[in-house]
């Protein structure tokens, strides 16, 4: 039997701990039996990979240190093809069929970044599109890229890209040939 150890196991019984404390909830004890299955998932998954067998996971995705679980590849390839709105953290976790502490974990091991870091990358890649190719006004464009609040999508986007979202119109606007 393979035992955790260091922070693996700090970390497995610290979360413990936190689901114990709400299992007196209605949902408590499934959120704890889930929980506990993502855990031992990911233990047995790390014991096979370092023990040099056969891994669990489908290819790498994104270049991160583990490969992409097959219903992760797949839903990452559905957010890639589509222009449809991204959905939230909760909601990529439902059509996962995972808990959302689950998918942030698998995320974090898979891509090196969490969940609502990936999606919100992928909406600010939109809204430089959206500024850099039309003419929407800026809160327009927050909307459309899948914000709901203006100031936080002005410090996100100043974060990824350097300038405010009127400055990096002004310096990539694509004009039309004259």
């Amino acid at each position: 039997m393979a035992e955790l150890a260091g922070a693996g196991r700090e970390q497995a019984a610290a979360q413990l701990r936190r689901l114990l404390a709400q299992a007196d909830q209605p949902w408590g004890l499934l959120l704890f039996q889930r929980c506990l299955c993502g855990l031992l998932a990911d233990h047995l998954a790390d014991h096979l990979a370092a023990l040099g067998g056969p891994s669990l996971g489908g290819p790498s995705v994104g270049g991160g240190a583990a490969p992409a679980p097959e219903w992760l590849a797949r839903e990452l390839a559905a957010l890639e093809r589509g222009d449809a709105p991204l959905p939230d953290t909760r909601e990529l976790a439902r059509r996962c069929a995972r808990v959302p502490e689950h998918l942030a974990r698998t995320f974090r091991r898979c891509l090196g970044v969490t969940p609502s870091q990936y999606l919100n990358r992928k909406r600010l890649a939109r809204a430089a599109g959206l500024l850099a190719h039309g003419n929407e006004k800026i809160l327009e464009v927050c909307r459309l890229a899948g914000f709901h609040n203006l100031p936080h999508f002005y410090r996100l986007f100043r974060d990824e890209h350097g300038l405010s979202p009127r400055a990096y119109r002004r310096r990539f606007a694509v004009r039309p040939p004259v």
